[in-house]
């Protein structure tokens, strides 16, 4: 693929992308969380009507100030 060829590529990528609805949703995964962790399931509409599925994990008891 020429460089020419992958500018036109991401540009359609892109120009088709800001045409589709996220429609995000983040809903907890009590079955996936621990004692120390909360888990939620995120999903998101992204190129080509494919549906996004991931784990968002985070510690239940999070430092002030911390990441």
């Amino acid at each position: 693929m020429s460089p020419a060829d992958l500018h036109v590529f991401w540009r359609r990528t892109t120009e088709t992308l800001k045409q589709t609805p996220v429609r995000a949703t983040c809903t907890d995964a009590a079955a996936q969380s621990g004692r120390e962790y909360v888990t939620s399931l995120v999903q998101l509409d992204s190129f080509e009507g494919r549906r996004l599925r991931a784990w968002y994990t985070v510690p239940k008891d999070r430092v002030s100030g911390g990441r």
